[in-house]
Parts: structure tokens; C-alpha cells; sequence
């Protein structure tokens, strides 16, 4: 290498002047010209899962240009000063399982409520619906110009990082009048459908139960020729492993392994088990867990690179449904009075699936194994990566991230492994390490401050002092005034009780 270019690379080094941040500068020191400094704060390292004490952040244009030891001199220029004394500065979280209320007349109303709990970044998994015109992705559309609004700052809420298709599952929601090749029941449909969703310009497509296995198969051809990725549930006629070596990039919700790890898995994927009740399927998943079948699947998860999204607090509300003080969550004033009632009504019918204590007991026992069966697969090298099912029933948005975090460390994660699922494994997963994940110099400023040490205890998540989104700065005032705006409808201060 020339000595000129041995020089250049010394200079970018000392200088971070060839940092992301740093592009357009005409500067050679972005330290000295940040606009936001948050001053002698502890960095929580994710990647090591440490803490460095006592730094300075300097941000610029929406990017941290440096992370530096504090020195308390007061720098050049006049950056707006957070002072970060006695407290932890982290990577903003990220809930890689979102659906949101989205249509034409109004934005969606939760979405403040992600920034007010410190999540800064969304995967949204089903962004339109079929539509009888093929051309037509009204859904799509309104997302990306939601996507567009929060960007600029015009629409306060969490980035929208990766945007589904509407869910393939067979002839499910796919009426007469709609192109038969939305179905996916050939090899060839299931191609067509992904070029479709490709020219269509959706970011993945998403995967649901009841799309056929031919369907499946040529949509992954397709999918994978196109370098289109495909992720969500477990189509039925399928296994996890030919899943994971199909190609699917991600696999959502912890049940998966139990579906997979029993002696009757393939009995169960030709529906040979109809004749049991669910009840009944349920304990048999439970009670006939084979860990020699499960580490072939996590095998051939870690092989391939499939990634788990766990969601636990789903089958946590399968457990809890019966369960009072679950049910008066004071956090249903910040949910819509309409949305209260379809929850309380889904809670009431899995209830009323099983209300026998057997079957009571079957729920949690399955979602208690899906904890153990998640640190397994993580043990075992499977990518798991947090993600929540935002706006299911019971799953609070933006809330039950932290919900979520508490579920990795109750399955056996240490704090800083379950802070890696909601930050850096997310970006991983995007290939966005370059823009996110870390506290580092290059990276988008989305981060928050913490009264308190998560590596300590996870639950020191929640205590949030102020969230900073693309260097904007929502101090504890300004993120209790998004709350108080959600919560400015008293009819949705009612809370819905367990029937007798």
C-alpha cells in the first residue's frame, strides 16, 4: 500500500472523518462541531455486554460521531448538553414482530406509545391486504408514507425497518374475484406470487399457516432467485427443518419447537392427530418432547441462519387468560375502547376452548416449555431476536417489549443476551449493523437513557430518562406527554374484567 493511503487511513482512524456520520463533512474533527453531546454517561457495550463508564456521546445530523472518554472540557461550538451523570446510555430496542392500526383517515394511535417506551425501531408483518386489482397496495402505500413522515420528524413514532406482504395462507381471506394465483396452491402460483410481491416493491414477504407445501416450495424458488426474503409462521405441511432449509429467514413464535420436537410431529403435519382434542395435542407435545429431534432443528437453525422471534408474551396471554389481575392490566387505558372488547372477547374464547383445570394447565405448561425450549435453541447457536406481536391480544405496544425482555431472562438469558435479541440481533438480521444496534461512532442516534443498569436487572429497562430518536431528544416530560396523549380518552380507562 502507498504510503499516501497508509496516511489517509491514520487520519480516518484518530479522526472518525470517514465515518457515516461523517459524510458531507468539510470538517477533519466532527467531535468538535456535534450538536447534541450527552456528557459522562455510562455506554452499555451490547456486543460485550459490559459497561464503560464515564463517556461522552456526540451526535450530528440524526448520527453519533463519537463516543470519547469524558474529560469535562466544554467543547467547541454549542451542542445542546444531556447530561448523562449516574446514568446508562444504550441502543434504542427494536420489536421485530408489529402490526399496526393503520387505515386512510388517521394515524395510527399507538404509535407514540413505542417512543414513550424507548422502542425506536419496528419490522411490521403484514403491511397490506389482497387486494381484486393486482396493481392495488393501498396498505403499502399508506405505510410508506408513514414511513416517510417519521423519518423526517413530521409523525412521531418508531422507525418502520422492514415492511410484509399481506400473510400467504392458502384461500384464507381470498375471495373469487381475486387472481387464483394469490392461493398458492401450485409450484407455479407460489412463484408468481413471489415476483408479484417483489414488483410490488415489499420489503418480505410474509409466510402464514395454510399456504400449501407445493405453494410454499415454488414461492421460496422464486423468493430466493429474486433475493426476496420470506419469514413468519409454520405452513402446516411442512417441517421446520425443510422451512429453514428452504430458506426462510426468520420463524415466528416459540411454539414452533414444540410443534417440531415430539414423537408425532409427522403425524401431526398430516393430519393424522384431528381425532385428539386440542387439549389432548397440546399434552402430547408436551410430555413426548424429544430433545434428539430438537437439536436437529436447532441445527439446522444455526446452520442456515434461521432466526427465532420467540414472541412469549403470546402464549403467556394463552396462560393467564383466566387470570384476573392479568386482565386488569393497567395498561389497557392507553388501548382503544374497540380494540379492549376483541381482546377481552379472544382472552374469554381461549378460555372457554378448555376451561377445565387439565386444560387450564396445558396452556401453561406449553408456554412455560417455550421459555426452556428458547434458551435451548439459543445454547444450541439459534439467532433468536426479540419481537412482541404488537397489538395481539394483551400485547401492549411499545410496553411489551419490556414484557418480552423479562420473558428471555425468565428463559434462561442473562440481561445482556436479551438486550442483544432487541438491538443488535435485530439489526443483524436487517443488515443494518452499519446504522444500528450499537453505541458507536457512524451509527443513527436512537438510544436511551436509563436511570439504572439493565445488565444489573433487566426490569431497569423501564426506568427511561429520555429516548433519543435520530438525535431528536424526548426528555422524561416530553415522553410522559405522549402517554398522557394516549391515555386523553377516558372512555378507554375502562377496564374489562374476567367473566363469572
Amino acid at each position: 500500500m502507498a504510503k499516501s493511503s497508509l496516511l489517509s487511513l491514520s487520519l480516518c482512524s484518530a479522526l472518525a472523518a470517514c465515518l457515516p456520520g461523517a459524510r458531507g463533512s468539510t470538517t477533519a474533527d466532527p467531535v468538535n462541531t456535534a450538536d447534541l453531546t450527552i456528557t459522562h454517561v455510562a455506554v452499555i457495550d451490547i456486543e460485550r455486554g459490559r459497561v464503560v463508564p464515564n463517556q461522552d456521546v456526540l451526535v450530528r445530523g440524526g448520527r453519533i460521531v463519537a463516543v470519547v472518554a469524558a474529560n469535562g472540557r466544554r467543547r467547541p461550538g454549542n451542542p445542546r448538553l444531556l447530561d448523562g451523570t449516574g446514568k446508562y446510555v444504550m441502543p434504542g430496542l427494536w420489536d421485530m414482530h408489529v402490526h399496526l392500526n393503520i387505515d386512510a383517515t388517521r394515524t395510527p394511535p399507538e404509535l407514540p406509545l413505542f417512543v414513550a417506551f424507548g422502542v425506536t425501531g419496528v419490522r411490521i408483518m403484514a403491511a397490506d391486504r389482497p387486494s381484486a386489482v393486482p396493481d392495488v397496495t393501498k396498505g403499502l402505500a399508506l405505510h410508506r408514507q408513514l414511513q416517510a413522515q417519521i423519518e423526517t420528524g413530521t409523525v412521531t413514532g418508531p422507525r418502520l425497518l422492514s415492511l410484509a406482504s399481506w400473510p400467504v395462507n392458502g384461500d384464507a381471506g381470498i375471495s373469487g374475484s381475486m387472481p387464483p394465483f394469490y392461493r398458492a396452491r401450485t409450484r407455479d402460483e407460489g412463484r408468481q406470487l413471489a415476483r408479484y410481491f417483489a414488483e410490488r416493491d415489499f420489503d418480505f414477504i410474509k409466510i402464514y399457516n395454510d399456504i400449501s407445501r407445493d405453494g410454499y416450495l415454488g414461492l421460496a424458488e422464486e423468493a430466493r432467485r429474486l433475493e426476496m426474503p420470506f419469514a413468519g409462521h409454520e405452513p402446516a405441511a411442512l417441517s421446520a427443518v425443510e422451512m429453514s432449509d428452504a430458506g426462510q429467514k426468520s420463524i415466528e413464535h416459540s411454539r414452533i419447537f414444540l410443534l417440531n420436537c415430539f414423537g408425532g410431529a409427522d403425524s401431526l403435519r398430516r393430519g393424522l392427530l384431528r381425532n385428539l382434542s386440542a387439549t389432548e395435542r397440546r399434552r402430547r407435545m408436551i410430555d413426548e418432547y424429544d430433545p434428539r429431534i430438537c437439536a436437529n432443528v436447532f441445527r439446522t437453525f444455526a446452520r442456515n441462519g434461521t432466526y427465532i422471534t420467540p414472541t412469549h408474551v403470546t402464549r403467556r396471554m394463552d396462560a393467564f387468560a383466566d387470570d384476573s389481575a392479568y386482565r386488569h392490566d393497567p395498561r389497557l387505558k392507553y388501548i382503544p375502547m374497540r380494540q379492549q372488547i376483541a381482546w377481552a372477547a379472544d382472552a374469554n374464547g381461549m378460555v372457554a376452548s378448555d376451561p377445565s383445570p387439565a386444560g387450564r394447565k396445558s396452556f401453561m405448561d406449553f408456554y412455560r416449555k417455550g421459555l426452556a425450549l428458547t434458551n435451548d435453541a439459543y445454547r444450541a447457536g439459534v439467532p433468536v431476536m426479540l419481537g412482541t406481536d404488537a397489538n395481539d391480544t394483551f400485547v401492549f405496544p411499545g410496553a411489551s417489549v419490556h414484557d418480552e425482555l423479562g420473558e428471555l431472562v425468565k428463559a434462561g438469558l442473562s440481561p445482556a443476551e436479551a438486550l442483544r435479541a432487541a438491538t443488535l440481533s435485530g439489526a443483524t438480521y436487517l443488515g443494518r449493523t452499519a446504522d444500528f444496534g450499537t453505541v458507536q461512532a457512524g451509527r443513527y442516534a436512537d438510544l436511551l437513557l436509563l436511570d439504572a443498569n439493565p445488565l444489573v436487572n433487566i426490569a431497569n429497562s423501564q426506568r427511561i430518562h429520555a429516548v433519543v430518536l435520530g438525535g431528536r431528544v424526548f426528555d422524561r416530560s416530553a415522553l410522559d406527554s405522549l402517554l398522557s396523549a394516549v391515555d386523553g380518552d377516558s372512555r378507554a380507562k375502562r377496564v374489562l374484567a374476567v367473566p363469572r
